[in-house]
This record gives C-alpha cells, sequence and structure tokens, in this order.
C-alpha cells in the first residue's frame, strides 16, 4: 500500500497513482483497494445522474455499511465512512485511466463531503490578490479558463475539484492534485504541442495534462479566496462580443455556491441541512460575481485583462 494525499485526506492503495506520495499520519485516512467482486447487500438506491441524452451515468445507493457509487458500465465503488474503506470493482474492459479519473475525479469529491468537508465543482488560480474559483454547468469553460491563466503564469490551484475551508477566519482552497483536463482543441489553442499529456478516461476524447511541467505551475499549498466567479450561460450565437461581470447578492450567493457543490447522499438531511447552514454563512462573506464572455479563444486575453481588472477593485 502506497500512501496519497487528496486535499486533506490521507489514503492508502492498492492502485498505482500518479500522485504525490504522503507518510503524514495526520488528517483523514482512507484505504482504496481494488476487489474482484463487492459483497452482495441489500441497497436503497438514493440518486441517478444521467447524460444529457438521458444515459444514467452515475447512480448512487446507500447501505448498511455505506454507500455504492455505480459508474454504468465503467465500474462500482463501495464506500464505508467508518471503516475508512473504499472498495472498487472495475468492468473487465475498463482501464486504469479510467480507473483513476473516476476515482479522484467523482469518488473522492463525494466521500470527502461524507466527512464534513465541501469540495466546489470549480477550477482555480492563484494570482496576486489571492485564488479564484470559477464555477458553473459542465462543459462552460472552467478549466479552460484555469489554463488560460495558467498559460499566462499564474499558478494553477484546482481543476473542477476545490476543497473548501475555513482557517483562521478566512476561507481558503484546498488543492487536491496537479492535472488539467481539457479538450484536445483547447490543448491545440493554447499550448499547442507543448504539453505532456494522456487520455483521461476510455470515454471521454477529452486529455490529461499533469502540471510543474514548465510550461503551467501548480500551487500546492491552501491559498485565500479572494473571490468565485460564476460563469454565465455560454453566448449561443448572435452578435454580442462583450465580457460582463456583475456582483450577486446574497441570495443568489447561496443558489450558486449550493449548485456547485459535491454531495454524496441527497437524502441525508443532517448533513444537507450542515451543509445549507455553512454555506448560508458563507455567502454573506464570499464575493461572487457573475462572469458572461464569449466562448471564442481569441477573446481569452481580454476576459483576463477583465477579470484582473475586477479583482483590483
Amino acid at each position: 500500500m502506497t500512501s496519497y494525499r487528496y486535499g486533506d485526506l490521507i489514503f492508502e492503495s492498492d492502485m498505482s497513482l500518479e500522485l504525490p506520495g504522503d507518510s503524514d499520519e495526520t488528517g483523514c485516512r482512507f484505504q482504496v483497494r481494488q476487489a474482484q467482486g463487492l459483497a452482495a447487500v441489500s441497497c436503497q438506491w438514493v440518486h441517478r445522474h444521467c447524460l444529457p441524452d438521458g444515459e444514467p451515468w452515475l447512480s448512487v445507493a446507500k447501505h448498511e455499511g455505506g454507500y455504492l457509487l455505480r459508474f454504468h458500465g465503467l465500474a462500482d465503488f463501495q464506500a464505508c465512512a467508518s471503516k475508512r474503506e473504499i472498495l472498487c470493482r472495475p468492468e473487465p474492459d475498463t482501464d486504469l485511466e479510467t480507473v483513476t479519473h473516476l476515482l479522484l475525479d467523482q469518488v473522492m469529491p463525494r466521500v470527502l463531503s461524507l466527512t464534513g468537508k465541501l469540495v466546489l465543482h470549480g477550477s482555480a488560480v492563484v494570482t496576486s490578490a489571492g485564488a479564484i474559483v470559477f464555477i458553473g454547468e459542465t462543459g462552460w469553460g472552467k478549466s479552460t479558463l484555469a489554463a488560460s491563466f495558467g498559460r499566462q503564469g499564474y499558478p494553477v490551484l484546482a481543476d473542477d475539484c476545490l476543497l473548501v475551508e475555513e482557517r483562521d477566519g478566512r476561507l481558503v482552497g484546498v488543492p487536491s492534485y496537479a492535472g488539467l483536463r481539457l479538450w484536445p482543441g483547447t490543448i491545440a489553442a493554447l499550448f499547442g504541442e507543448e504539453l505532456s499529456v494522456h487520455r483521461v478516461a476510455k470515454y471521454t476524447e477529452k486529455m490529461l495534462a499533469r502540471l510543474d511541467n514548465g510550461r503551467v505551475s501548480f500551487c500546492s499549498d491552501p491559498v485565500p479566496l479572494q473571490r468565485v466567479y460564476s460563469l454565465a450561460t455560454p453566448q449561443q450565437g448572435g452578435d454580442t462580443k462583450v465580457i460582463t461581470i456583475e456582483a450577486l447578492p446574497g441570495r443568489a450567493v447561496f443558489v450558486e455556491l449550493i449548485k456547485s457543490v459535491f454531495r454524496l447522499d441527497v437524502t441525508d438531511q443532517r448533513r444537507l441541512r450542515e451543509e445549507f447552514e455553512r454555506l448560508g454563512q458563507w455567502a454573506t462573506s464570499l464575493d461572487v460575481r457573475r462572469l458572461g464572455f464569449p466562448r471564442e479563444f481569441s477573446f481569452l486575453p481580454a476576459v483576463h485583462d477583465a477579470v484582473l481588472s475586477n479583482l483590483s477593485e
């Protein structure tokens, strides 16, 4: 078993992962193991995530020992917070890259929620003013924005999964791992052939670029959050070529945060109540702005200028 760190979660795994090792004895510790089969248990299916075409993608079930996460046609993961254990049973034709992606980008953020942590579905970079976070729906440009800022020398803090904690009275973003998941066209437009990449998983054309590779740096330390930018709906044609940034009132901030948090059990009333209370407190102190911009690579330098100018306010 090798020890790794993900956010402030330390886990041991019998799978070889492209993550920094960690021997720290403190923090939350889980064990990740591959299993030939998962124990047959009586499950109560509590939630299903579907793809835009209606195909089931992830089904979550609750049972006496924990939770079952079924990624249809790919792998099952069984998580038990009390035993600090995650078991994985991939389908025969599911490769290790796909299992690693599912573990780090889908399972771990949700398992952290079992320990009382809050993980935002957002990408973040570090500026001289602090960390800025981009949140929004899948496919709206969070990773592209983070990569474009990284291309200009701003360290990447997280891509899609950012652990948020309160430390010494301030909210800080805790990085997960050094990687960016980008479409081939985005990589070609921003970096050409400068990045070393490989396929994220067998079911997507996205590529994973490891950071700290001499072209894009990664910040491995927690950074105070300065501002959150909630991405507006991508423009659907038209002649408007405008970049807009507007402040959001507290109630709208709360709604944006609720939509952007990874959670495992949507039926756990106690955890939901605790989550809502915490987000309600954060909504009064966290500066969230709505960012609208054309989804064209040629506009990215102007988006950088607008965001950095907005930060100086």
